[in-house]
């Protein structure tokens, strides 16, 4: 408010307080611009936390909250602008943003070795929720997982768990996981 009165409601009392919003966007665009340029330096697509598309990525809706996440071929998942409820039972607008990913670990029953996978947490209405990326691609850009059938994975062909594209994912049940890590 341009003369620090909030009680008054007119235009011109008004300018100051636009201005500082328009200020703030300007500055989240750039923030966006910065993220995008030094896209390139990240190893792996899901450290690259931009709202700017990555190069030939594609993005389908979530199977378990489709009004709520997007997942890509790229392996990175983004949250959808929505409203949500407040704890003070207000509203508030959560904006559209590239979720960040977590690094699990796990030893191997098998080899004894250290596994890695990558997981993404939700929350809709304070309700919590983790899924593992690998899982999630596989079942937007490849087919629909059976969640009854326990013996049936996802695996990485390559073996690197921080790449998660279509390509790189392949199914197979653990009998099959157990005779290729022996043949390995």
């Amino acid at each position: 408010y341009r003369d620090g009165n909030s009680l008054n409601l007119c235009p011109e009392n008004l300018i100051a307080y636009k201005r500082y919003k328009q200020v703030q966007q300007e500055k989240k665009y750039h923030k966006q611009q910065l993220i995008a340029a030094t896209a390139s330096m990240y190893e792996y697509p899901y450290q690259n936390l931009s709202m700017v598309d990555i190069e030939g990525e594609i993005w389908k809706p979530f199977p378990e909250l489709p009004d709520y996440y997007v997942v890509s071929n790229k392996g990175r998942v983004k949250s959808l602008e929505r409203e949500c409820s407040a704890r003070d039972g207000g509203v508030r607008i959560n904006e559209a943003r590239i979720l960040k990913q977590r690094v699990q670990v796990s030893i191997n029953p098998i080899t004894k070795e250290e596994s890695y996978h990558l997981s993404v947490n939700t929350n809709v209405d304070y309700h919590k929720q983790e899924f593992t990326i690998s899982r999630l691609v596989s079942e937007e850009f490849i087919a629909t997982i059976d969640t009854k059938n326990s013996n049936l994975i996802v695996r990485h062909k390559d073996n690197n768990s921080f790449t998660n594209t279509p390509e790189n994912l392949c199914r197979s049940d653990k009998g099959d996981l157990q005779n290729y890590l022996r043949r390995a």
